[in-house]
């Protein structure tokens, strides 16, 4: 078990740009290539750091119904035992929204929509990453059949 968390945090290590055992015991780079290699390592580090930071989010999927849209903000209700409601996905430029099989935007969206929403948490808010939305279904107003009575 330690061998393989050495051998991880090894490989972690390298991805992120931390030199391995080998490489500390090479020998020296003139202090110029060493100073040049240095300072693109620390900023390789940390464009990593910032891109990890959003590719790494985990994506979350709900169902449910639209409750609100105002502005870039949107509120779902999810059916079940507790009828839980979501505030406060926000979308962005990055945000895939479709509703009816095609290319939609947020204010589209209608109080009674049926949507699938996958957003991600970034700092304390939810983004939204996709949502495809069906629109509310109509009551259809077919006439009942009538009763016979006997």
């Amino acid at each position: 078990m330690r061998k393989l968390m050495v051998t991880a945090v090894t490989v972690l290590g390298v991805a992120v740009g931390y030199p391995t055992a080998e490489a500390k015991n090479a020998p020296q780079e003139s202090g110029s290539a060493k100073t040049k290699q240095q300072t693109m390592g620390t900023e390789n580090k940390a464009q990593d750091t910032q891109t990890a930071g959003k590719s790494d989010a985990k994506t979350h999927e709900v169902i449910g119904k639209v409750e609100s849209v105002s502005g870039d903000s949107l509120s779902i209700r999810i059916p079940g035992k507790l009828n839980r409601k979501m505030d406060h996905l926000k979308a962005n430029a990055q945000s895939r929204i479709v509703k009816d099989a095609k290319p939609a935007t947020i204010t589209e969206l209608k109080e009674g929509d049926e949507v699938r929403v996958s957003y991600q948490i970034v700092g304390n808010e939810r983004q939204l990453v996709s949502v495809d939305a069906t629109s509310a279904s109509k009551p259809s107003h077919a006439p009942t059949p009538e009763k016979k009575t006997p």
